[in-house]
């Protein structure tokens, strides 16, 4: 009588580190995204002339940060759709590229206007990650080791929203004068 071969249960399968590594630094870039501007946004919104004083500048700091999140909640189901019709990893990819740009382009801001901008579109419309990380996660570790790659992709994210505020408020108005969220 022949017996049928042992199940294998995705075990033993190599630990994908790679994918790990690369999930881990799209989420610190993902959340730097989001972070970083909260350490000197009211000193932007004043020396920009966005702002009128000090105490209207808190306002102003509210705006950019909701503006990345109101682009993003009319575009999510979009990117969910787009993942499943193109790939998830595509999908991927286009997000780290907004992110890229959107955080290049709103260094370059003057005018507030473009700011919201800027990060209303790159950083929270043509941002998917939120939607497509974690199901890429699941197909890249396999059910069995979902859980301890998204441990180690959240870990990437947890330690940039500790340090990426330290070293935007260092390094804010440092780089270019005349573009202080450089």
């Amino acid at each position: 009588m022949c017996r049928p071969p042992p199940k294998t249960t995705g075990l033993d399968a190599p630990f994908p580190w790679r994918a790990a590594l690369v999930m881990s630094l799209g989420n610190a870039a993902h959340f730097y995204a989001i972070c970083s501007l909260f350490s000197y946004a009211g000193f932007l919104a004043v020396d920009l002339n966005w702002a009128e004083d000090v105490d209207a500048a808190g306002y102003v700091a509210g705006f950019l940060g909701g503006a990345l999140v109101t682009g993003r909640l009319f575009t999510s189901v979009l990117w969910g759709k787009l993942a499943d019709a193109k790939g998830r990893r595509p999908a991927l990819l286009m997000s780290w590229c907004s992110i890229f740009v959107g955080n290049i382009a709103f260094g370059f801001c003057t005018e507030l206007k473009t700011a919201l901008l800027v990060r209303a579109v790159f950083l929270g419309a043509g941002n998917g990650w939120v939607t497509v990380s974690s199901t890429y996660i699941g197909e890249v570790a396999g059910a069995s080791r979902q859980n301890r790659v998204m441990g180690y992709v959240l870990s990437g994210g947890t330690l940039c929203q500790l340090v990426g505020p330290a070293v935007a408020a260092v390094i804010y108005g440092s780089l270019f004068p005349a573009y202080h969220a450089l």
